[in-house]
């Protein structure tokens, strides 16, 4: 059982350190998802139900501008990613 469980530890090890260019995929498919998630509408994705920072913000700017300028900057970061991504192959 103990091998069964380590099996993904050991394929994430043995693939990571040769092409660690792959996390930067990783971060991609975080981010595109959170993305739909925000044109969406999904709740879930832009509201923060323990953090008053992030609430304020939602408070102050609405949920149709929050969701804009939170979209804006996951599209810089997912450009940013990618950029990372193309620049250390």
């Amino acid at each position: 059982m103990s091998q069964i469980s380590n099996y993904p530890n050991e394929l994430l090890s043995g693939i990571m350190p040769e092409n660690p260019h792959y996390g930067y995929l990783i971060a991609t498919a975080v981010l595109l998802f959170w993305l739909i998630g925000v044109i969406c509408g999904w709740k879930w994705t832009y509201s923060r139900p323990g953090s008053y920072r992030g609430n304020f913000l939602l408070d102050l700017l609405g949920p149709k501008t929050y969701r804009l300028v939170l979209g804006v900057f996951l599209v810089v970061m997912l450009a940013l990613v990618l950029y990372l991504f193309v620049r250390t192959e």
